[in-house]
């Protein structure tokens, strides 16, 4: 069912994509920190198919794993 794929809430797109990186990937260096565009590798995430987003408010979306 859909809801078993439910990543949460979040205030946008790219909290989740940085939140998952920083939780799964690989330690980022603090000086590359601020040049990584999350607001762009969530656009990716979502054209590619790889989640759907649901924005229920200002600063409130829902991400769901389409995959």
């Amino acid at each position: 069912a859909a809801f078993d794929e439910y990543a949460g809430e979040f205030k946008s797109a790219a909290d989740f994509a940085e939140d998952l990186v920083r939780e799964t990937g690989p330690e980022i260096p603090k000086a590359l920190e601020y040049y990584i565009d999350w607001a762009s590798l969530a656009r990716d995430m979502e054209l590619n198919g790889e989640i759907l987003v649901f924005e229920t408010g200002f600063d409130e979306v829902h991400i769901i794993w389409a995959r």
